[in-house]
């Protein structure tokens, strides 16, 4: 199935609205499955590294320019 032909068959599917029920109640409980939280945990905490780091970059940018 091409990409473009599954697209078509999943929006088909999804647009019922018990099968968009069935597809919601199964992320509610892949989500509170163990390792997945902790996977999602380690995403946070890798985001909040970096964003950490960008804002200090910034600051230091800034902080260059305003030398100047």
């Amino acid at each position: 199935m091409t990409s473009e032909a599954l697209k078509k068959a999943q929006k088909k599917y999804y647009s019922k609205p018990e099968n968009r029920r069935k597809k919601v109640e199964y992320m509610k409980e892949y989500r509170s499955r163990p390792y997945v939280k902790a996977r999602y945990h380690k995403y946070y905490k890798d985001k909040l590294i970096r964003d950490n780091e960008n804002d200090k970059l910034n600051a230091k940018n800034t902080e260059r320019l305003v030398d100047v």
